[in-house]
């Protein structure tokens, strides 16, 4: 029987695109359309961020190729959270779904990013309920056990100086 794997879903719904007017974005700011995908990479060794995430516009009919257009901005922490899931290796979907000029350089460029992964999904043996098995040891030994167990309450209603006193009995027999 093969595994079977369920699909579930990240989604980082307005992720702000910071450092757009350090990448000059504008140069190729007519290229870049709402609905576009985007690509990521984890920029570890990046002096201002260790968590620093690039963000590139490139299309697969190579009208531009990849182009730096910045980097997920480090509000709340949504950068951090984006370079462990990509050094995870999981699967994404960046989009850029807002594009303003007039806004302020820090806000004019936005995107959705949504991660895929998997998760094994428990097969229907696991499920399955195991037949009745019957008693494995015979009613003799399982009387055997109440009897003990009556022996000890009884001992142990007495007191505890009695039990340890019939213990230490019981010990010197054998």
């Amino acid at each position: 029987m093969q595994d079977t794997y369920t699909a579930h879903q990240k989604v980082y719904n307005v992720i702000r695109i910071a450092g757009g007017q350090y990448a000059d974005t504008h140069a190729f700011w007519n290229d870049l359309q709402v609905g576009d995908r985007l690509y990521l990479k984890p920029d570890p060794f990046n002096s201002y961020d260790p968590n620093a995430v690039i963000v590139f516009h490139g299309s697969d009919t190579n009208r531009i190729p990849n182009i730096r257009i910045g980097y997920i901005a480090r509000e709340a922490g949504t950068n951090v959270e984006i370079a462990k899931w990509l050094q995870l290796g999981a699967e994404y979907e960046c989009i850029l779904i807002r594009k303003d000029p007039k806004a302020h350089p820090y806000s004019q460029l936005f995107c959705k990013v949504t991660f895929t992964y998997y998760t094994k999904t428990p097969s229907a043996k696991q499920f399955e309920t195991p037949p009745l098995q019957p008693l494995l040891s015979p009613l003799s030994e399982t009387s055997q056990l109440f009897r003990e167990f009556e022996k000890w309450l009884q001992l142990k209603q007495r007191g505890p100086k009695e039990a340890r006193a019939t213990s230490k009995a019981k010990l010197k027999k054998k």
